[in-house]
């Protein structure tokens, strides 16, 4: 046999190996894995490991309609964040005039989806329903592209860039040290530890536990793998839902946050509408104010526009 000869042979044995072994790894997959295949919509600026793009999931069983608050998120995610994208993930789209306004805003677009029911071939059984469906959905979008995550009563105040160069962010609604996650905000990058573990940890049916699998699993997670999370303590939701009363009744200084949770459900009281935010001498007065007009202060000129519902 020639040198030729010789080569072609050990190119040909090679090459066989090279293919049986990637075939072998491909179909020995596990079907869970799936949920950690990244779509690779990842950042082009390699100092961030977060994608800049903003999802929020809405579930319903039939249309309801839009309101200001709901605008106001998306549209302070557009002016502040900036992402590249607005992935609004729902089964069932809103509707009214608040809606139409939201789908005018720039990189906003419509993503149709339905609940995930079933987990590792395991079905889920949701107590909450519309609500806790996206509980699991906001990890496996965020492990699959990265991201983030934002509750619809969550507004945007300035850009979350100092926040993506973290793998995994959360923010703690704790009035002290101790730390108590809230899943209403998540930034991650795509596949990051945390989620993977936090996924496969998952929880169904926790009946008597409010935002078990959304926050309390989050918090044993972050104490046993505390190097896999960075918490900002103040940043995110803070005022808490025990503070709710500076956001809606009185003034906080919000200058350092990068957002606010309204946290909508816990509070009784009157909520001004876009015509009346103008007369609101308050937190939400005045973040409201930030995003329509770009400013804090009273604008006169704002308060009666005939097209507001």
């Amino acid at each position: 046999m020639t040198a030729a000869h010789r080569l072609f042979v050990i190119l040909v044995v090679f090459t066989s190996v090279c293919i049986y072994i990637c075939v072998k790894q491909l179909t020995g997959k596990h079907i869970e894995d799936k949920l950690f295949e990244s779509d690779h919509l990842t950042t082009k600026n390699l100092q961030y490991k977060v994608p800049n793009i903003v999802h929020y999931i809405w579930y319903s069983r039939k249309p309801t309609t839009w309101n200001f608050i709901q605008y106001l998120s998306i549209l302070s995610a557009s002016k502040f964040i900036r992402p590249s994208r607005i992935m609004f993930h729902t089964n069932c789209t809103p509707n009214g005039h608040y809606w139409n306004r939201t789908t005018e805003i720039s990189d906003f677009e419509i993503i149709h989806r339905s609940p995930t029911r079933s987990l590792f071939g395991k079905q889920i059984r949701f107590p909450f329903e519309d609500i806790s469906a996206s509980d699991i959905d906001r990890l496996i979008i965020l492990n699959r592209t990265g991201g983030i995550y934002l509750d619809t009563d969550v507004i945007a105040l300035r850009s979350f860039d100092p926040l993506r160069v973290y793998s995994f962010t959360m923010g703690s609604e704790s009035l002290n040290e101790t730390v108590l996650l809230c899943g209403g905000i998540i930034i991650s990058e795509p596949g990051s530890k945390f989620l993977k573990i936090w996924i496969n940890n998952f929880v169904d049916d926790q009946r008597s536990k409010w935002a078990y699998n959304s926050g309390r699993m989050a918090d044993k997670i972050a104490s046993r793998f505390p190097e896999d999370i960075h918490i900002e303590m103040t940043s995110l939701n803070r005022p808490s839902p025990k503070e709710i009363d500076l956001i809606f009744a009185t003034n906080y200084n919000w200058h350092n946050n990068y957002a606010i949770h309204l946290f909508v459900r816990k509070w009784k009281g009157h909520i001004p509408t876009e015509r009346e935010i103008n007369e609101s001498d308050t937190t939400f007065g005045d973040i409201s104010r930030s995003v329509l007009y770009g400013t804090i202060d009273l604008q006169e000129d704002k308060i009666m526009k005939n097209d507001l519902p």
